[in-house]
């Protein structure tokens, strides 16, 4: 076997010009790309990441006025049923002062009717 000393050096020579040739013209432009996204990618999980904690926060408000709004209900409804029975214990008191009153008067009316009947 004989080697071609030309053919070889040629053929190496071609070796360098095509490396040469894909680093300037493919390998380059796919890096400056694949970069270009890379960067893009990170600026979208930047502001996914703050948009998330903006939703974290936004929610935790929400429950601190849900929690607020609940415990405020809860305070106007006990109030409220205070008020009902303060209320309804008057009016019982009322109702049964007023029913010991006819009864008073109704046992006296009896009581006279008795004493005008006795008498007659």
């Amino acid at each position: 076997m004989r080697i071609d000393w030309w053919t070889l050096a040629l053929q190496a020579i071609n070796v360098v010009i095509l490396v040469w040739l894909l680093a300037r013209f493919l390998f380059r432009p796919v890096m400056g790309a694949i970069t270009a996204r890379q960067t893009a990618m990170d600026q979208l999980l930047a502001d996914a990441e703050s948009a998330k904690a903006a939703a974290l926060k936004l929610e935790a408000d929400l429950k601190a006025q849900t929690d607020a709004f609940a415990a405020d209900g809860e305070a106007r409804r006990s109030a409220l049923l205070a008020s009902i029975e303060a209320e309804r214990s008057r009016l019982l008191d009322a109702a049964t002062t007023e029913t010991d009153a006819k009864a008073k008067q109704a046992l006296a009316s009896v009581e006279m009717r008795k004493r005008a009947w006795r008498h007659s």
